[in-house]
């Protein structure tokens, strides 16, 4: 509050509250709601500019973090029942950093239970609902994040990527999400999946505001084992720079197929896009995909299978029917097998680094299909496969990924047009890259500024 008048970030605060209000209990993208302490940040904004000043690079972005993030005093539940009462006692470092820079918490959002799914139908916090269709899945296990988002419950919210859990969402809700390079985030106080997988990511209506927050997220954390320290900090000062000369790779095969038509057909469109914007596109070849896929699923949930190990073992009912079988397919994984896998992401990453010397990137649609009806989404295993098809070969690889709107579906029988999503891929630390080429891409076309009817 500034002079006794409501400030703009204030304003802004209220609007979003107004809205999680009006519209959560029907999407349930927001496991736990932060008002006043939403409110007492967007004062300390307001206060700043009356001052002439800012909080930082993120001054009066509101966020919402996936519950899997930890929040000093504030109940952080994974999406478990195995963690209903915890409440961490300091801030995950990924946030600690946004909030140094002005970030405003506006809460907490849902997500797939023990962040092991792709659709965030939970079982003990309840289904979280997709806001371009509320029978259908927003995706996992970020969904919260993601529903958030696309509800315009907030201007921002990070999500956890390990299989496509940022991607996934960001696809099927519409929005702009980045898969950083493994390592490029700091994943300390961050519930994990697989330490060779995880990474934390921003989801945004647009590829520019992503990029603002990914700016300030990055870095290296001498904190957290999994941290890699990059050649340079990220540089956004080239992102209007465009795509001309740029070379994107158009893979055949398994990363372009395995997709139904109208996904092919928005995948092909925002290639011309590119081309249009004076691009180069490349024909690539990358044998391997679904292997590499199926490799980054078997050591993930071996993964999984040995963080929660003890917990299974002492407390069985607290996880969900469906949770627990796909958990203890992790314990059918052979140390052969698993030694194997990491046979397949070393040749993987080989021959995405070969083709990397071809192209700047390469596009490709982030999933197969709309987002799967809920009441066709209880079986986790099918689910899994389903949504995680094109997005698990990427893991593998451990480059950064961003995926963006590409177009819309038919509609089909429902008569409700469903967003559909492209990702470009790029090697280690080519996040500023990536952005740049979809703030090229959004420039020329409105995918991402559609309005939820």
């Amino acid at each position: 509050m500034t002079d006794g008048k409501q400030g703009t970030n204030r304003a802004r605060v209220e609007e979003f509250i107004q809205r999680i209000e009006a519209h959560n209990e029907r999407l349930n993208a927001m496991i736990l709601v932060t008002p006043d302490i939403a409110r007492a940040q967007a004062d300390e904004a307001d206060r700043a500019e009356a001052a002439g000043k800012t909080t930082g690079a993120l001054h009066g972005m509101v966020v919402a973090l996936k519950d899997n993030i930890d929040t000093q005093g504030l109940r952080t539940t994974s999406g478990s029942k195995l963690f209903e009462d915890y409440i961490p006692d300091r801030d995950a470092e990924v946030w600690r950093r946004m909030r140094a820079e002005g970030a405003i918490l506006i809460g907490k959002a849902g997500l797939h239970e023990c962040v092991f799914g792709p659709t965030s139908q939970n079982a003990w916090y309840g289904r979280i609902h997709n806001p371009w269709d509320d029978t259908r899945v927003p995706g996992g296990s970020s969904g919260g994040s993601g529903s958030a988002v696309a509800a315009g419950f907030c201007d921002l919210a990070l999500g956890t990527d390990t299989g496509g859990s940022v991607r996934i969402p960001a696809a099927l809700c519409g929005l702009t999400g980045l898969r950083p390079t493994v390592g490029a985030v700091s994943n300390d106080a961050t519930r994990p999946i697989s330490p060779h997988f995880d990474t934390t990511g921003p989801m945004a209506i647009d590829a520019r505001t992503a990029a603002q927050a990914f700016a300030v997220m990055q870095g290296y954390d001498a904190g957290d084992e999994t941290s890699r320290r990059a050649p340079a900090a990220v540089d956004l000062s080239k992102i209007e720079a465009g795509v001309r000369g740029l070379k994107i790779g158009i893979p055949t095969g398994y990363l372009f197929e395995h997709a139904d038509d109208d996904v092919i057909a928005a995948a092909k469109g925002a290639a011309e896009v590119f081309a249009g914007l004076g691009a180069e596109l490349v024909e690539v070849e990358i044998d391997g995909a679904g292997d590499a896929a199926l490799a980054a699923g078997r050591i993930s949930v071996s993964d999984a299978a040995n963080y929660y190990q003890y917990d299974v073992a002492r407390h069985p009912n607290k996880f969900s029917q469906q949770v627990m079988a796909r958990m203890l397919t992790g314990y059918m994984v052979t140390g052969r097998e698993y030694g194997s896998h990491f046979r397949t992401l070393y040749r993987w990453r080989r021959r995405i680094e070969r083709v990397f010397e071809q192209v700047d990137m390469i596009l490709s649609p982030t999933l197969g299909c709309v987002a799967p009806p809920i009441a066709e989404s209880d079986d986790l295993l099918d689910s899994a496969k389903l949504l995680t098809g094109l997005t698990m070969a990427w893991t593998l690889a451990r480059v950064p990924v961003l995926a963006f709107p590409s177009g819309f579906s038919g509609g089909g029988s429902s008569n409700i047009r469903l967003p559909l999503s492209v990702q470009l891929a790029g090697p280690d630390w080519s996040e500023a890259l990536l952005f740049r080429a979809a703030v090229a891409f959004q420039g020329a076309t409105d995918h991402h500024g559609r309005a939820i009817d």
